[in-house]
């Protein structure tokens, strides 16, 4: 039985998954009113801030371990190349 809501579980995470790629694709096709634009612009902003200032707070970098691969989420989404050693 536990396993059957752990794997129902993981079907939820994946539909919202495949849901959150759906919306970005129709995002992408659709032609957006300029006030969608501007909140998703400004959700964005806030975001951004809401990471540099929990970054700002840390007392010792392991408490947010997952940074780096926060950056690197945010550096691809915005289509900046990674530089070269």
């Amino acid at each position: 039985m536990a396993s059957a809501q752990r794997s129902l579980r993981l079907k939820q995470s994946e539909l919202w998954t495949v849901m959150a790629v759906g919306l970005v694709l129709v995002m992408l096709l659709v032609p957006l009113p300029p006030m969608v634009l501007d909140f998703a612009l400004l959700v964005h902003f806030v975001a951004s801030l809401a990471l540099f200032f929990i970054v700002l707070m840390l007392k010792e970098p392991l408490e947010f371990s997952s940074f780096p691969s926060v950056f690197a989420f945010l550096r691809r989404s915005f289509g900046q190349p990674f530089p070269s050693p």
